[in-house]
């Protein structure tokens, strides 16, 4: 175990390529992980992720130890590895990401829509939508599915367009093989952050 394994805590040791983990860490008292947003942040793949304040627990007595925690998805494409996790200081441990083996999905589209590229600035807005991260959750528990019609495409599958394996590809989402009209429920409480009709990706 890491010498700072009872300050950064891992949902679990071991995890597949776009699975997400919780992540949790314990700040002491006294100890000063917390940043100007006044909450610890970990750094994953090259990335700094923000945690919140979790509420502590009805036998944690007050001036104990707080707890942050946050949702770390683990890329796709991320090659099968050891990968550290660190909040500050010497604090850090280590994921392991194996393979999730995903499916190949093999389609057609005509000439000239054969690609995935998207339409001009559709990845720069997408992109900085994703990047939007609200002071607080918004959402409880468990996330609801949208609708009830057949799932036809799972996250994480590759493509082959005509043929021809995508590079650099993975699908991103979930898609539901709906008739028009079939209803779709929001599968959280949350915020609307970016709308936009006539995009050829989203």
């Amino acid at each position: 175990m890491p010498a700072c394994a009872d300050k950064l805590v891992l949902e679990s040791e071991t995890a597949k390529q776009g699975q997400t983990i919780s992540v949790k860490i314990v700040s002491e008292p006294g100890q000063a992980l917390a940043t100007e947003s006044g909450a610890p942040q970990i750094e994953f793949n090259g990335r700094k992720f923000q945690t919140f304040a979790l509420a502590p627990s009805p036998e944690q007595a007050p001036g104990e130890a707080k707890l942050f925690g946050a949702l770390i998805g683990v890329p796709a494409l991320l090659k099968p590895g050891n990968y550290k996790l660190s909040s500050g200081g010497d604090c850090s441990s280590v994921l392991k990401v194996t393979a999730a083996n995903f499916g190949v999905q093999a389609i057609r589209l005509p000439k000239g829509k054969d690609n995935f590229d998207g339409s001009p600035g559709e990845r720069t807005t997408v992109d900085a939508a994703k990047q939007t991260v609200s002071p607080q959750r918004l959402w409880q528990g468990k996330f609801g599915q949208p609708c009830r019609a057949r799932i036809s495409a799972k996250f994480g599958l590759r493509r082959a367009v005509n043929g021809r394996l995508l590079p650099d590809y993975f699908h991103s989402g979930i898609d539901f093989a709906g008739a028009t009209g079939t209803p779709v429920k929001a599968t959280g409480k949350g915020k609307v952050v970016i709308a936009h009709q006539g995009w050829k990706l989203h």
